[in-house]
């Protein structure tokens, strides 16, 4: 883990997601690799991952058929999931929101599973070309934020592609990073 410098509280949630970290600049789009921007701002703890889709189903473009539709509905269910991320229990953080997106899935792949509703259709690449990403952005309100310490990554056992999470934490306490793996899975701040 590299040290942690000072961050000024009031630090806004979006801007924080937003700024290009310099662990994240260096890394290309590898297959296996993924990106964790963290933030905390109150009682908010926001998260945003983004990977090459490959990592999570296998592939990198639209789905050609039902079994590749199913897997994507997989990787949107376990993205959801409540043990995707797992706060500090002494923080007693609610998951507030989850939003999923990638230019070559059809958004309806993408929504929680809901009775009736029609099933998605194959996505149109829309002129896209070379490697395609997933991204999510979670948000968490937490009773006590100041119990927030660190957070248990539960994407390792669902997605065995991934082979390894470079992240990016500015909380209260200060920046901090780490590198995650299917072998370390907790992150402390």
């Amino acid at each position: 883990m590299q040290p942690i410098h000072p961050v000024p509280s009031g630090v806004l949630l979006g801007a924080l997601l937003a700024v290009a970290c310099p662990l994240h600049a260096e890394q290309a789009h590898v297959h296996g690799y993924a990106t964790l921007d963290v933030a905390v701002d109150g009682n908010t703890l926001a998260l945003r991952l983004e990977s090459p889709l490959d990592s999570f189903v296998g592939f990198e473009r639209a789905p050609k058929n039902e079994k590749e539709r199913a897997a994507v509905r997989r990787m949107a269910q376990a993205l959801r999931s409540e043990q995707a991320f797992l706060p500090s229990a002494a923080a007693a953080c609610r998951l507030k929101d989850v939003a999923l997106s990638s230019p070559v899935l059809d958004p309806a792949l993408l929504l929680p599973a809901a009775q009736g509703q029609p099933p998605a259709q194959p996505a149109a690449e829309a002129g896209h070309k070379g490697h395609a990403e997933i991204l999510a952005d979670y948000t968490y309100e937490c009773a006590t934020p100041a119990a927030l310490r660190g957070l248990e990554v539960g994407l390792f056992k669902s997605f065995t592609g991934l082979k390894r999470l470079d992240v990016q934490v500015a909380a209260p306490q200060g920046q901090t990073s780490a590198r995650l793996t299917a072998k370390k899975t907790a992150l402390a701040w």
